[in-house]
Order: C-alpha cells, then structure tokens, then sequence
C-alpha cells in the first residue's frame, strides 16, 4: 500500500511540475507551408513579451513583424488586450488585464510568416531561414516568445509522418523537447523534414552537423575534418560541459555564417570538397569556436569584445586546422598575407582614421578589417609574447581556458579591463602596455620584425593592401624552430 502511495505522490509531483512548465507546440504540414501555427502557454511578467533581436535588420520591427494574428487569453479564458511596441530589436508586445500589465500564465496562439524563410538576405544578415524540397531549415527567433527569464520549457512539433527533427534541446519524447533557458530557446536553429546530419562526440559534447540539400553528399569528408578539430577545442577548454551543439551548412549566393547560442548556420555558393576546404572548413573551425569565445566567453558591451570573439577565434580556427593537417602549411601562410595586409590597410586608409582596434568594435561590418584581421594579428603576437617570455611554460591557450573558466562557466560578461585582468594572470606577465599600445591606440604591431623571429621574411604595400611573406633560407635552426613550436607542436596528439 505505501508503495502505490509512493507511486501516487511521484506522478502527482511529476504532473504539477509539468503544469508549472511553460509549452510550445509547432504546427507545419508542409515545407511550403505559408505559415507556421503557433499554440503556446508562457508565464508573463510586468505584461511583456519579445522574439530573440539581432540578424533581421531589414524589417522595421525586427522578427516581431513576422509573428501575425496573436490572441493571448488569461488562465481563466479571458482575452488580454494587446499592444506592440517599439521598434527594431527593442520591438515588444503589451499585455494588460483591467488595465494592469498582466502577470501570470497566458495562452497565445499565433501564425509565423515563413516569408523569411523563403527571402535571400544580404551578406551580413542572419541565416535566418532556407526551404528545401523536403526539408526547412529556420532560426528559433520568430517561432517563440519570451518573457527573458529561464522557465522550463516543453517544445512539441507536430509535424509530417516520417519527418526528421535537429533542434538543440533535450529529447523526452516522440517530437517532444524540453529547455529551461530562454536563451537557448530564443537563440537558436532547428531543421524539420528530411536530411542527412553528421554526428561527434567527444567527452560528452555533442556536436551534429546537418547536410541540407546538396551537401547531403559530403557526410565523410564532414566528419573528418571534426575529428580533427573538436578534441583539440575541447583540450583548450576541458571544462566544458556536457552539451548539444548544432552546425547547419545552407546553399546561398555568397560565404556567410552567423552562430547561435548552441549552433552556427553557413551559407556557400560552393559545393563541399577537398579542394574548397580553404573556405567551408575554416567557417566550421571558427563558428565551432564560438560555442567558447564570443557565445559563452563574452562581452558586456559586445562593441567592446570584438576583436577578442572574432579576431582570436579566427586565429584559433586557422591555427587547429593547419595543425592537424586539414590544410597545408603553405595555406596558413597565404592567409597570413590577406590578414596582414587588411591590418595594414586599417592604419593606414583614411577610411579609418583615429580608429583603435578596440574602437573598430562599434561598426562591426564597416570596420571588419579592424576587427577580424586586426584581432587575428593581435592573437599571433600576443601568442608568440607569451611562449617567449615564460620560456614556452605558457601560451594564449592559457589565456583561452582561464578566460572561459572566469566567463563562460560562471555565465558572467565581462568588462574590459576584467578581461585584460584574466588575459595577464593566465599568462603569468602583465600584458596591459601591450593591449594598452596595440588594443586601445591606433599604434601598428612591427609586423616586419616579427616575422623574423620566425625565420619568414615580408614585404608590403599597405595603402594597396599587399602583404608577401617567404621563408628565409639563411635562418637559424633556433629560429625555424620557434615557428615549428607555435603552429605544430603545442596541440595533445
């Protein structure tokens, strides 16, 4: 008796956690479907609720302006008023009770145009959607609404028989999933339908990489490349957690890629091959990096993290895949040159002027060469700083791993001169004078010198934006060596 009881007490337990749950259902019949249903049960408070903000830049109310027909009801049946407010990103619907804002539990039903899905957006914008013959690929932002605090969530799909679901939450049934961070809800991409995916896992990361349309082929060559490149993230960062994390590759008109909470989207022109991998593996190396740097590891003020997010997780993403062999050396260099010269061009194009790296941040797509480029020589430098003063004890990897031990495990963002904190006490050498002359002035690394350290000779012209690099032949053992320990020899076999 005091075991069915018992019984009793769980299932009842368990059965109010589940009313306490907020809950999504996702109704699409057909990938040419006009529109998405929605049904929903969220907790409201202080009368707010948005979509996830950033990407949708074309459209005066953000993602917002795809969501149509919301009728929201209180518990007791009782239709809310409702009003939008705001624009762009700050873009928000008001519901109010007796003139009150409303606070509780709300049913909200409404239609997502899947326009978006069907739209080519601009290099820049989001990879916000993509509809195949049998397969819809599309960013979590317009599908469901959010207060901004952590509930836990219950997301059902109901969807064709026999269709295929990638969604970055945890599986507890047929089509069911279920979240308790509204982030993770908000900031993210799923594909329904039929596709091919690619699976790894290592040391409880879980990584899927979904093949939408005619990259369903390239399953092998995929996967080879992440078993390269996944176990050596992991070793910079070993105290990651156990977690979901989703790669899409989209057919586009041009090579762009945006990354999400717990995934990363790539748009290419190109097939997947051996031959192009110069292009879709580096987006996959970089975006993967960014489930550490720039998602977890980041900013308060995100202009301010910039040139740390992209610049140093582009260096990092170049570096493991010419270590590990995916590309050639020869490569490594031939980016070197592109990268080199756009940091040049930086300082000195008027286009530029009075522009610190650090300052580069609050234009991210004008200022790309002061960011991205700018951020990739800093981590070379800084890396090669760092070995060389603590005799090879240390390396940026250290600063990597104590960054996202400080920021990204306990989930805060960081000021910038917190982070400079973190960058100096990993490496065991103050590095403030440097970022304080590279970082935060418009003053130019003397990249000419550096390379000779390493045995390269260069050459420039940096109004036009060339940089050369060769190998000097006459160079020391001593000096080719170092070269040998920063790009080959640092990475656990």
């Amino acid at each position: 008796m005091r075991l069915y009881l018992l019984a009793a007490l769980i299932a009842l337990a368990a059965s109010a956690k589940a009313e306490e749950r907020d809950y999504f259902q996702i109704s699409l019949s057909d990938v040419n479907d006009s529109y998405a249903l929605v049904n929903a049960e969220i907790t409201v408070e202080n009368g707010r609720l948005f979509t996830g903000s950033g990407g949708s830049y074309d459209w005066k109310r953000g993602w917002a302006d795809f969501i149509h027909e919301m009728t929201p009801r209180s518990e007791s049946g009782k239709t809310l008023d409702i009003s939008q407010q705001g624009e762009g990103f700050e873009s928000h619907w008001y519901l109010a009770e007796n003139n009150e804002p409303f606070n509780g539990k709300a049913s909200v039903s409404y239609k997502v145009d899947l326009i978006y899905a069907r739209t080519d957006w601009d290099f820049g914008n989001e990879q916000a959607g993509k509809i195949y013959n049998d397969a819809i690929y599309s960013v979590t932002k317009p599908l469901f609404l959010s207060t901004g605090t952590n509930h836990e969530t219950e997301i059902v799909f109901d969807i064709p028989a026999g269709w295929k679901i990638a969604s970055p939450w945890d599986q507890i049934g047929d089509n069911r999933y279920i979240t308790d961070n509204w982030q993770a809800l908000n900031n993210n991409a799923i594909a329904l339908g039929n596709f091919n995916s690619v699976s790894g896992n290592a040391r409880g990361f879980d990584l899927e990489i979904i093949l939408m349309g005619d990259f369903a082929s390239a399953t092998s060559l995929v996967t080879e490349t992440i078993n390269q490149v996944l176990p050596v993230y992991l070793d910079i960062f070993p105290k990651t957690k156990p977690e979901k994390y989703l790669m899409f590759y989209l057919n586009g008109p041009f090579e762009d890629a945006e990354a999400f909470r717990n995934g990363a989207a790539f748009t290419t022109s190109l097939s997947l091959s051996p031959d192009n991998r110069i292009f879709w593996a580096d987006f996959l190396a970089h975006e993967l990096f960014h489930f550490w740097n720039g998602t977890r590891i980041r900013a308060k003020e995100r202009w301010q993290g910039n040139w740390f997010s992209e610049g140093f997780t582009d260096y990092y993403a170049n570096l493991v895949l010419v270590n590990r062999g995916v590309l050639s050396e020869d490569w490594f260099i031939r980016r070197m040159e592109n990268i080199f010269g756009n940091y040049l061009y930086f300082h000195h194009s008027g286009l530029f002027d009075g522009l610190s790296v650090l300052e580069a941040g609050k234009e991210k797509g004008r200022n790309r060469f002061g960011i991205y480029d700018a951020g990739w020589v800093l981590a070379f430098a800084l890396d090669d700083k760092i070995r060389t003063e603590t005799a090879g004890k240390k390396s940026l990897d250290d600063v990597m791993k104590l960054a996202f031990e400080r920021f990204g495990e306990t989930g805060i963002n960081y000021e910038l001169d917190e982070l400079l904190d973190v960058m100096s006490a990993a490496a065991g050498i103050d590095l403030h004078p440097f970022l304080k002359r590279y970082l935060k002035s418009r003053e130019e690394l003397p990249l000419v010198k550096l390379l000779q350290t390493f045995g390269l000779e260069s050459y420039s012209n940096a109004y036009a934006n060339e940089y050369y690099i060769s190998r000097d032949a006459t160079a020391e053992n001593n000096v080719k060596t170092r070269w040998e320990n920063l790009i080959h020899n640092r990475f656990s076999d």
